[in-house]
């Protein structure tokens, strides 16, 4: 067919695309197919594009970030496990409170299931408060990354949760699998059901503020496009699809294999697979801000070649288990103490009142200044009245070379 121009339509990189026709005797656009094989082709296209349509983010994969399919994936094979294994852990608390003995009461199983919720409502409030609040460090770096240069933007203000996000993230998981541990216990050690059940309800309580909250620092790194709420959205979907596939699986289970031993074994591995994939899910990411891992890294990279490292290098070598990783005090000898009290640290007598009116002129161009304590090995930063983000990075970054230097002369005069 003879054609005056050809119209072609697609919608995102990945999207379906659609072509039109002019042709030379008519004055509207013709939408063409081009053979049988075309309309079988379209047709698993169909059910393909209708899925991500469901499932996707609208114009992924441009409106979420590169490290987003990788995640997701893991992510879901965690979710089906950690189902499963709830499955499992659900039959165990039924008979823990009795369902199928003649001698339980009613009142004794509600008893036993409102001091369940009530310990797993109060752990999330203390848990919530404990974690909510801002630390020295971790909550004061948040930065996007530059490849050529050091200099960055600091943005916001974060929590424990935020910036340690893959951390909490896997022990978050890890301690959801001991609570569902103690779950399957119960009908084992019926007499401590009712405590055992409290436990690990507070324990999954905890779960559920680090997850959630760790979802969301996750979620806002993934919307590039200020695209949150349909990233969120969309997540939400497909953690539902699986888990409601998960919960079939799981009462074919039930129903097929014996209820006293299997349940162990397919508890141990489905709960390796699970931690295995959160694993993975959590090194799959890319997180291009700064939290205090991942600044010492860079710092310590630039310190000895000038040359920042990339998001990807940074994020692979990384640690990822709570109270890991790389401090300040190992890349310089001393541990960093941002926003002091100069009223704390006249009262402890750490520093006279005309050093201090020494650093005062000294600093006078900087909205910081940088008081040493060759003692305890630390370094208080001290900001002046309305400090930009910036100027806390900088500050920071001065006291590392400051405490280098330090660590430097003492080395030589020993």
């Amino acid at each position: 067919m003879s054609e005056d121009f050809k119209f072609i339509e697609k919608y995102g990189a990945a999207g379906k695309e659609i072509v039109y026709v002019k042709p030379p005797e008519q004055n509207s656009l013709v939408k063409i197919d081009t053979s049988v094989v075309a309309v079988q082709r379209s047709f698993i296209k169909s059910i393909y594009f209708l899925f991500r349509e469901v499932f996707m983010p609208q114009g992924y994969p441009d409106s979420v970030s590169d490290d987003y399919f990788h995640y997701q994936v893991w992510d879901t094979v965690q979710a089906f496990c950690s189902t499963i294994t709830g499955t499992l852990a659900t039959q165990a608390i039924m008979k823990g409170v009795g369902v199928g003995d003649t001698a339980a009461t009613p009142l004794a199983a509600s008893i036993t299931w409102i001091m369940k919720d009530g310990t797993g409502m109060v752990g999330r409030i203390v848990f919530a408060w404990w974690k909510g609040q801002v630390l020295h460090l971790e909550a004061l770096f948040d930065t996007i990354y530059k490849y050529d240069q050091l200099t960055v933007h600091l943005s916001s203000v974060n929590t424990c949760l935020d910036a340690e996000c893959k951390k909490w993230r896997l022990a978050a998981d890890f301690l959801n699998d001991l609570a569902i541990c103690l779950e399957l216990s119960v009908p084992l050690v019926m007499d401590y059901s009712t405590p055992l059940l409290c436990l690990s309800t507070s324990m999954k309580a905890i779960v559920g503020v680090a997850g959630g909250a760790t979802r969301a620092a996750i979620t806002q790194h993934q919307a590039i496009r200020n695209n949150m709420g349909d990233v969120s959205a969309k997540d939400g979907s497909q953690e539902t699809l699986v888990n409601l596939c998960a919960s079939f699986t799981g009462i074919a289970i039930l129903s097929t294999l014996d209820d006293n031993v299997y349940p162990w074994q397919l508890f141990l591995f489905f709960t390796c697979l699970h931690l295995f994939a959160n694993y993975c899910a959590v090194r799959a990411l890319h997180l291009v801000s700064f939290n205090a891992a991942r600044l010492m890294l860079v710092l310590q990279a630039y310190m000895v070649s000038e040359i920042a490292p990339t998001p990807q290098c940074v994020n692979l070598k990384e640690p990822i288990i709570l109270n890991t990783g790389f401090r300040e005090k190992d890349l310089c000898g001393y541990d960093i103490v941002l926003g002091s009290s100069i009223a704390k640290l006249v009262k402890s007598n750490w520093i006279q009142a005309n050093n201090l009116k020494f650093l005062t002129k000294f600093y006078r161009a900087r909205k910081y200044l940088h008081i040493l304590n060759k003692q305890q090995k630390k370094i208080y930063v001290v900001f002046r009245r309305n400090v930009t983000s910036s100027d806390i990075l900088q500050g920071y970054f001065h006291a590392i070379l400051y405490g280098t230097a330090a660590s430097i002369m003492d080395q030589e005069a020993a």
